[in-house]
Order: C-alpha cells, then structure tokens, then sequence
C-alpha cells in the first residue's frame, strides 16, 4: 500500500482488516478479493528504513497459520532467496508469532483462513 505507519492512529493499514476499513486502500483490496477470489496477500517491510536488526528481508504471519501456508511460504521465500543479488539484506526468513484477539482487523488473519 506504500504508507508507513505501524503505530499509527488510529491504526495501521494491516490492523483494517475488520468490518469498517478506513483507508481505501484496504477498502479496494477487500472489494477486489470478493469480486475475484484473491489468492495472495503480501505483507512486505521495508528494512533499510531502520538498519540494525531490521536490516533483513522477512514474512510475518501468524504462528497457527495452516500447515499448507506455510510450506507455500517457505518455497516462495526461497524462491526468493535465489534470486537476490550479491549485497542484498539477509533473508528472507519466515516470522511466525502468536496474534491477540483483534486477529480478525488483520489482514493475515484474514487472508491465511484461520481469521
């Protein structure tokens, strides 16, 4: 979406993913997903914005993402790998973590069948 912002207020882009969306945006994706049966979402991060630890190329999802994401996520992401050039940020690596109870607002919650 190309917007920064991870603790804007009132919330990020991928915290819109309830009922009432507020940006466009997510709006157009939600409207695009029922019209032709979205199959893929990614969350992209930009890491040289901060450089330290952040300096890599990663997936975030949730931990109790179904096995078959998974393992479709981990071949994309090295499929990935294979592809990057000499010098590139490590990774990609796969961040998987638990998610609290707003999980339906996000988008992997909603997009990985288990929101």
């Amino acid at each position: 979406m190309g917007d920064q912002g991870k603790n804007r207020p009132p919330h990020d882009h991928n915290r819109d993913d309830g009922e009432a969306s507020i940006y466009r945006s997510v709006q157009a994706i939600k409207v695009f997903d029922a019209e032709n049966n979205l199959r893929v979402l990614l969350d992209l991060h930009c890491p040289t914005l901060v450089m330290d630890i952040h300096q890599r190329f990663y997936f975030a999802g949730p931990s109790d993402m179904p096995p078959r994401n998974e393992a479709v996520v981990k071949q994309f992401a090295s499929l990935f790998k294979s592809e990057l050039r000499g010098g590139a940020p490590h990774g990609p690596v796969l961040q998987l973590k638990p998610t609290g109870k707003d999980r339906d607002k996000h988008c992997s919650g909603s997009f990985s069948g288990v929101g």
